[in-house]
């Protein structure tokens, strides 16, 4: 072999090896290969793919079998919009961020009298819904391209050019171009959503995501940055499991369950719609076939939960803290920190069974939008729901409404509480449910609701009292601050005739062990297992 030769066979070896590397970079294939798990029953090889910015990571699932663990590089990973495959872990950096927005450079944009603009701006999200489900006023907040300037101010958006202002922008489509008011180099950063979800896929099971910030997806309401892509059929998950995640920023949903989720020690803040909503089932196959449908519970522990639904929704609609809804497979709520939420803190609508709701810090919720817009600030509220739902162990404190209401709900035990001010509510309205409770053991104190002179325990039904205390027991509770002789709000019919002395509340054979005590702060009994701060979010 001559000299010549050999040269160009080194020539060929190290080209390919730099293409290699290269191919490496763009897929994010395994940097070394493999690494040998031992088990019960068979040696399995487990994949670990590591991806850094700018790569691709739905490519790299791509590239990779089923249960391949990728590790994402610290950084901001622009724009990914992931669809897993059964089994694959995605395991986050300290400092590795997901973002739905892209970068609008301040250069970029133009003076045009008393406004700035960028060209080019051809990004379209999907959106479902018509304006009835925003309230007057906000009805640009339903288009789910938003922006942010200095890494996390959200700034308003309007319909109209006219309409522009400080901390204002509006989105013309038909020219392609986003409009600011203020001077775009005033900014240190401007980004805009372009993508309508970070993780989901319907069917694809056992998938962790873990240690991540995802923030700044432009997906619709009623769908998750993380659960869902944005589609109806992407949005039912089997058994994935999210732990270690701040979610934040985004346009609907920060997190959408779907059946078997567990979502553990995540921080989810400063949403548009709820910070957690979602399924138990998989609505593709229940609603057809309630009994064969995939269902599994859903686990929803040590969270963090707070100011989310700061978009525009109709808050009967749906805002607030949470949202779970056709939970058919059981849901756990437990040691979760609800707080400054612009709505309801914990709120289960629509065909929950198999429900508990424990030892969980719900304060603050009922934020309202303006003087002018209600807040719907329940604490935790049960609604249109079946049995059995047990809620104990709870602290619901300074909502603006309810701390505690069962709407339409059957076999709903309510005990051991804290709850302050503005008590608890059994409401029985015509939505094709009995109403049924028992309230026990609850410490409860005195509300300020414009109800009488305060609300304790409420108790109403369209067809009237005697309805409803039929499929009612209340006992044992203590009420701190209410004295014998005044009239308080204990129960009625709707909002009507309820004032009544606690001697008259008991002639109804309610609380014929309850107790008044003094003013004081409620507290939880001795053998409650209180809530307790966790560590939530990115590592």
């Amino acid at each position: 072999m001559n000299l010549t030769y050999k040269r160009q066979m080194m020539v060929q070896i190290v080209i390919i090896v730099v293409l290699s590397i290269l191919l490496v970079m763009a897929l994010g294939v395994p940097v070394f290969a493999q690494t040998e798990i031992a088990s019960d029953t068979a040696t399995r090889q487990e994949l670990e793919v590591f991806i850094s910015p700018g790569q691709s990571i739905q490519a790299a699932v791509d590239a990779n079998p089923a249960g391949t663990t990728f590790r994402i590089k610290a950084g901001i990973h622009r724009l990914q919009q992931i669809k897993p495959k059964d089994g694959d872990k995605f395991i986050g950096e300290q400092g590795s961020i997901l973002s739905g927005a892209k970068i609008l450079s301040a250069s970029g944009f133009v003076k045009s009298d008393n406004c700035w603009y960028i060209e080019g701006q051809t990004q379209r999200l999907s959106q479902p819904f018509g304006t009835d489900i925003i309230i007057p006023g906000y009805e640009s907040d339903l288009n789910p391209e938003e922006l942010f300037v200095n890494g996390d101010t959200r700034l308003k958006r309007v319909g109209a050019l006219s309409e522009l202002g400080t901390e204002r922008w509006y989105f013309d489509y038909k020219v392609a171009r986003i409009y600011l008011y203020d001077n775009p180099s005033s900014f240190s950063l401007i980004e805009t959503s372009s993508a309508s979800a970070a993780f989901g896929g319907s069917g694809i099971k056992d998938v962790l995501i873990d240690n991540l910030v995802i923030e700044k997806y432009g997906n619709p309401p009623n769908h998750g940055a993380v659960g869902s892509l944005g589609t109806p059929d992407s949005r039912f998950t089997y058994n994935w499991t999210c732990r270690y995640l701040t979610v934040r920023y985004n346009h609907g949903d920060g997190i959408d369950t779907g059946p078997g989720m567990t979502v553990e020690h995540c921080k989810l803040h400063n949403n548009g719609q709820f910070g957690i909503g979602g399924t138990g089932v998989d609505e593709r196959q229940y609603w057809s076939s309630p009994s064969t449908a995939y269902k599994a519970r859903v686990i929803f522990r040590n969270n963090e939960v707070f100011r989310n639904g700061v978009l525009g929704y109709q808050r009967g609609w749906g805002a607030g803290g949470s949202k779970f809804a056709v939970q058919a497979g059981g849901t756990l709520v437990e040691n979760c920190w609800f707080h400054d939420n612009y709505g309801p803190g914990i709120w289960f609508d629509i065909e929950n069974r198999d429900t508990i709701i424990r030892s969980n810090l719900v304060e603050n919720n009922g934020i309202t939008l303006s003087d002018k817009i209600g807040g719907l600030g329940r604490g935790i509220f049960y609604e249109v729901s079946y049995e059995p739902a047990q809620i104990y162990w709870n602290i619901s404190r300074n909502n603006q409404e309810t701390a505690i209401l069962n709407s339409n709900s059957e076999n709903v035990e309510i005990y051991e509480n804290a709850v302050y001010p503005n008590g608890i509510i059994v409401s029985h309205d015509n939505r094709g449910h009995q109403t049924s409770s028992k309230i026990h053991h609850n410490d409860i104190g005195r509300g300020d609701l414009p109800i009488g002179n305060g609300l304790a325990v409420g108790i109403s039904s369209v067809h009237g009292t005697e309805d409803i205390l039929s499929r009612v027991t209340v006992d044992s509770n203590t009420y701190r601050g209410f004295d014998a002789g005044t009239r308080y709000w204990w129960a009625g019919i709707m909002w009507s005739s309820g004032s009544r002395t606690f001697s008259e509340w008991q002639s109804f054979g309610l609380d014929k062990n309850g107790t008044l005590l003094g003013a004081g702060t409620p507290v939880l009994p001795a053998n409650a297992v209180p809530f307790a701060l966790s560590q939530y979010g990115q590592q």
